[in-house]
């Protein structure tokens, strides 16, 4: 099964998910560390051995958050893109809520 790993890079946490084929959660982590850059790969690594993956059963990355500023390449040779907050928020708070459509309100 290959999975899509959504990864979001805050300034001190970074938390990663991994979805199915069809797009539903997997398994999900959550890391600390200081610099964006060592968070990302700190967590990939840590999410890839709790479960028992390799990178070749990852078919892409999907990174957001305000530490993805600081990643501009491919990650270990797997397809890479970046999709910004709000969408990935969105996006997630439908999966979870089991919805196939939401409204969404902003202030300004």
């Amino acid at each position: 099964m290959k999975l899509i790993l959504g990864i979001d890079i805050g300034c001190s946490t970074t938390k990663i998910v991994g979805l199915g084929p069809d797009g539903t959660p997997v398994s999900m982590l959550r890391t600390r560390a200081e610099d964006p850059i060592t968070s990302l790969y700190g967590a990939l690594g840590s999410y890839l051995a709790a479960n028992s993956l390799s990178l070749q059963d990852v078919k892409r990355v999907v990174l957001t958050g305000v530490g993805s500023s600081c990643v501009n390449q491919e990650i270990y040779g797997l397809p890479t893109c970046k999709v910004d907050e709000f969408s990935a928020s969105c996006m997630g708070a439908l999966a979870l809520s089991g919805q196939s459509s939401g409204v969404v309100a902003t202030m300004g």
